[in-house]
C-alpha cells in the first residue's frame, strides 16, 4: 500500500477540465505539458477563438517544435486563467484556495480492501488535493448551483470516488479520513465557485453500491472467470414510467 504522485496520461488535445485542474493545482507545470498555436488575426479576438488548422507546413513544425506537448487554443487558455484568478485571486473565494494550496496533490494511493465476506481486493485511488485528514476534489462544472449539483453528483458517481479515496487513505496512511470536500467552479463568466462537503450518508450509500461489486470481481478472478452478457434471448420489458402511462 502506498501513495505516490500522479502520473499524467493527456489525449493529444487537452480537455478543458484537465487544463484546468493543471492550472489551479500545478501552475508550474503548464508550461511543460501545453502549448498553444498562434491564432488567425483576421477572425475573431484570439481568446475567442477555440479551434485551430490542423494542415499545412505550418501545423507540422508547430508540433515538432512541441514534441510531447498538448495543444490547447487561445480559447481554453483564457478559460484556465478565468478559473485560476477566480478560486486564487478573488477574496470571496479565499476558502477555496486555501482548500487547494498548502497540501498534497495529484497523488495516487494503492491498497487493499477486505469485503464483508473476507475476499481482498487490489484498489486504488487518484484524489486531486489533501490535507490532515481532509480529501479535496476541484471540479469543473457549467452550473456549480446546488440545484444542479446534488442530482449531478450522484449521477456522475462521485459519491463511489468518495468511499474509494477515504477507506483508501485510511488505509494507506493509518489515520481516519472521514471529511471529502468538493471545489466547483464555473468554466464560463462569472466563474463562480462553490463549496460542498459530502455527508456521511453518501459513504453509506456507496458501500451497498460498490461491495456486490467488488465481491463478484474477487469471486471470478479467483474462478479465472471473466465478466460477459447472459447467453440467449433475454425478455425486454417497458420501463415503469411507460408502463404507467398505459396503465391509466
Amino acid at each position: 500500500m502506498g501513495l505516490r504522485k500522479k502520473g499524467k496520461d493527456y489525449s493529444p488535445e487537452m480537455s478543458t477540465g484537465t487544463l484546468c485542474h493543471t492550472v489551479v493545482l500545478e501552475p508550474e507545470q503548464i508550461d511543460q505539458i501545453v502549448a498553444m498555436p498562434a491564432m488567425n488575426p483576421y477572425k475573431k479576438p484570439p481568446e475567442k477563438q477555440t479551434k485551430f488548422v490542423k494542415s499545412g507546413k505550418d501545423w507540422v513544425r508547430f508540433q515538432e517544435e512541441n514534441p510531447g506537448k498538448q495543444i490547447i487554443s487561445a480559447g481554453d487558455y483564457e478559460t484556465a486563467k478565468r478559473v485560476f484568478e477566480s478560486i486564487y485571486e478573488n477574496p470571496e473565494h479565499e476558502e477555496a484556495a486555501d482548500l487547494l494550496t498548502g497540501g498534497n496533490v495529484e497523488v495516487s494511493g494503492f491498497y487493499e480492501y477486505t469485503t464483508p465476506d473476507g475476499s481482498v481486493v487490489q484498489l486504488k485511488c487518484r484524489p486531486d488535493a489533501l490535507k490532515p485528514g481532509i480529501v479535496i476534489n476541484l471540479k469543473t462544472t457549467a452550473d456549480a448551483t446546488p440545484a444542479f449539483q446534488q442530482r449531478h453528483f450522484y449521477d456522475m458517481c462521485y459519491h463511489w470516488s468518495l468511499f474509494f479515496e477515504l477507506e483508501g487513505l485510511t488505509a494507506i496512511t493509518g489515520k481516519p479520513h472521514n471529511i471529502y470536500k468538493f471545489v466547483c467552479v464555473e468554466t464560463t463568466p462569472p466563474y463562480g465557485v462553490m463549496i460542498y462537503e459530502l455527508p456521511r450518508e453518501y459513504r453509506n450509500i456507496a458501500e451497498k453500491e460498490i461491495i456486490p461489486s467488488l465481491e463478484l470481481y474477487a469471486s471470478m478472478k479467483e474462478k479465472n472467470q471473466k465478466p460477459h452478457y447472459p447467453r440467449g434471448t433475454q425478455m425486454l420489458y417497458p420501463p415503469n414510467f411507460a408502463r404507467k402511462t398505459t396503465n391509466k
